[in-house]
């Protein structure tokens, strides 16, 4: 082990400065097409992302496994590419999300948390992202579901703090925007439609992700009734399967286990249908009973899982499962609609979620750590004139935006640490998209959820490492360090 670290530590250098400015370098070749003359609006494709909140690759598996998400898995997965080793380079909702807008590593795009003052939509320059290059290059723009943490009760942006909520960041034709905190409940919530604010109650007609769906339908129609030759570009961010702030629910004494307590409601269509076969995997990381290998305040501030804390998390795991079912058939209706329109086969779609989750794993909840749980996570994507594929190149949440630029021959307004996913759609020569190896980091010292947790920056390699493959490599701020190697212990 020793030869391993002093190998790392030689190539990677001694401080995370180095680390991060290593792996900016490798990660920053030019997005395929970038630079290449930009298409007629009447050639260009639609662009529809669909990201869910806090979905494992584990738990997307298990739902198609059991054929569990027909639309996603047989419409969408079955004719597009699947992205089997797709990551997060910080395992967290705001930085992750403002990642997807910008191209950038959190430390270049400034986001390094949820909350004030290193994190949330505060700190979010939002006058150059992907939907403003879109906007700008002809394309309607349509945003729905939750933003970045904080919106609605302290974007603190152009308007005065008494209508902070209606704040509509530049870039967007039809703003439909959940209203913190709110957005984190299925049901008795608000949504910012354009400036005014819309109350949701508790019918099941309220049901969150329903609504979702509803109005991302409405800015399809709207779209091809304002212009059926312009192309449309819809960013929907549902709260699912992420827990709700106080729902205990389903899960009787959990209010005692406090990381494993919250689950989500799902639509009361779906409540009970999934089988009692639907169970919490249970890999060897799963309350791990050594922890000698983690950092030293490791072991005193996640100790053992209790058996309620076993059981809560097997009840969330499957709660979670179930508020997947109307994502399934959001994907489904949107799917439905673009076809009726004859825009489905000129449409990229995008399905993603923010970061990864753990169950138990390493005894964490939550995500944010760097482990493969936490940053492993689905992506798939379906791209007009490509075929069905599997590829197993490492990608990053990085990428996102420079495809996106690519299918549409736009320009960035911003240098993007990503590059163009679109060699892999097609081609099986991949080896210039080949990524050797990528940082991961979180920075924010002010995350709420995590007592006496240093920040860190950490290298995970891939097979095509010549130094050291298949490796997760991290240095915590309080100069601890840890080494695994995944061929050996996965």
């Amino acid at each position: 082990m020793w030869t391993f670290v002093i190998v790392l530590a030689f190539f990677l250098g001694s401080t995370t400065m180095q680390i991060s400015g290593f792996l900016l370098k490798e990660a920053s070749s030019p997005a395929t097409g970038l630079s290449g003359p930009r298409v007629e609006a009447e050639q260009q494709p639609n662009v529809v992302i669909v990201m869910v909140d806090d979905l494992d690759e584990g738990l997307l598996d298990t739902l198609f496994a059991n054929g569990f998400m027909p639309n996603l898995q047989y419409q969408v997965a079955q004719f597009g590419t699947t992205f089997s080793n797709s990551f997060v380079s910080t395992s967290l909702c705001c930085p992750s999300r403002v990642t997807l807008f910008t191209g950038q590593y959190s430390h270049n795009h400034g986001v390094y948390g949820n909350i004030l003052p290193a994190g949330g939509v505060t700190v979010f320059d939002d006058n150059s992202s992907l939907n403003i290059w879109l906007q700008d290059a002809g394309y309607r723009t349509g945003f729905v579901g939750k933003y970045l943490n904080g919106y609605g009760k302290n974007t603190n942006k152009p308007q005065s703090p008494k209508d902070y909520y209606k704040y509509v960041p530049p870039g967007w034709d039809d703003w439909q925007a959940l209203i913190d905190p709110e957005t984190y409940q299925v049901y008795d919530y608000n949504i910012n439609d354009n400036k005014a604010v819309r109350r949701f109650g508790s019918t099941p007609a309220a049901y969150q992700t329903d609504v979702l769906k509803n109005r991302s339908n409405d800015f399809i129609n709207e779209s091809d009734a304002l212009n059926d030759e312009q192309p449309f570009f819809l960013l929907v961010n549902t709260l699912a399967p992420h827990r709700e702030d106080a729902w205990v629910g389903n899960m009787p004494g959990c209010d005692t286990s406090a990381q494993w307590a919250k689950g989500i409601r799902s639509a009361p269509r779906h409540l009970g249908t999934l089988p009692s076969s639907i169970q919490m995997p249970q890999p060897p990381s799963i309350n791990e009973a050594d922890v000698s290998d983690k950092p030293w305040w490791f072991d005193g501030n996640r100790p053992l899982m209790t058996p309620l804390d076993i059981t809560c998390a097997q009840e969330q795991y499957r709660e979670r499962a179930e508020s997947m079912l109307a994502v399934d058939d959001l994907v489904g209706s949107l799917i439905s609609n673009l076809t009726s329109k004859n825009e489905w086969d000129n449409t990229v779609f995008i399905f993603v979620s923010d970061n990864g989750w753990y169950y138990g794993e390493h005894r964490l909840s939550g995500k944010v750590i760097g482990y493969e749980e936490g940053i492993r996570v689905p992506l798939i994507m379906k791209v007009p004139g490509a075929t069905h594929r599997n590829v197993s190149e490492i990608v990053l949440n990085n990428d996102l935006a420079p495809t996106i630029l690519d299918l549409t021959k736009i320009s960035p307004g911003l240098v993007m640490d990503g590059r163009s996913l679109v060699p892999l759609l097609s081609s099986n020569n991949v080896s210039a998209s080949t990524r050797k190896r990528f940082l991961v980091e979180f920075l924010s010292t002010s995350y709420f959820s995590i007592p006496i947790f240093p920040t860190f920056s950490a290298i995970r390699t891939g097979s095509e490492d010549t130094i050291v493959p298949n490796s997760y490599y991290v240095e915590w701020d309080d100069g601890e360090k840890e080494f695994y190697d995944l061929a050996k212990d996965p």
